[in-house]
C-alpha cells in the first residue's frame, strides 16, 4: 500500500478542541501583556507589534528558551558603519530540541540608528 503524502484535515471534535486550546492560550497571553513594554505600535505603522519582552513571556509560557548567534557582522569604526545578522533559535527547555529558527538584520544606516 502506497503511503499518502497529502495533508488531511482533523475531525471536527479534534479541530474544536485544538481551537479552544489556542483561544485559551491567547487569552492568558493577552491578559498578561503590558502595552508599551510587551507590545506597541511602531511609528509609521498602524498595527501593534510584539516586542522582545512580550516574545520572551510567550516563549516562557511555551517552555521555550531563546538562543542567539551572530551569523555575520561588519564593523567599520572609521565610517562608522555597523551591520549585524543574528540567528535566533527557540529550543524546548524540556527536550533540548530546536523548535524554530529565524534571522534578523540591522545596520547603522537605518533611520532609527542613523540619527
Amino acid at each position: 500500500m502506497e503511503e499518502s503524502t497529502s495533508l488531511t484535515l482533523p475531525d471536527e471534535s479534534t479541530f474544536i478542541r485544538d481551537m479552544t486550546a489556542v483561544n485559551r492560550f491567547q487569552k492568558v497571553v493577552h491578559s498578561n501583556m503590558v502595552e508599551g513594554q510587551d507590545y506597541g505600535v511602531i511609528p509609521g505603522t498602524n498595527k501593534p507589534t510584539l516586542s522582545k519582552p512580550g516574545a520572551e513571556k510567550i516563549a516562557k509560557l511555551q517552555g521555550l528558551a531563546d538562543q542567539y548567534e551572530i551569523v555575520d557582522r561588519q564593523e567599520d569604526w572609521n565610517k562608522p558603519f555597523f551591520r549585524y545578522l543574528i540567528k535566533c533559535s527557540l529550543n524546548s527547555v524540556a527536550h533540548g530540541t530546536t523548535i524554530s529558527e529565524g534571522l534578523g538584520e540591522c545596520n547603522s544606516m537605518e533611520g532609527k540608528y542613523r540619527w
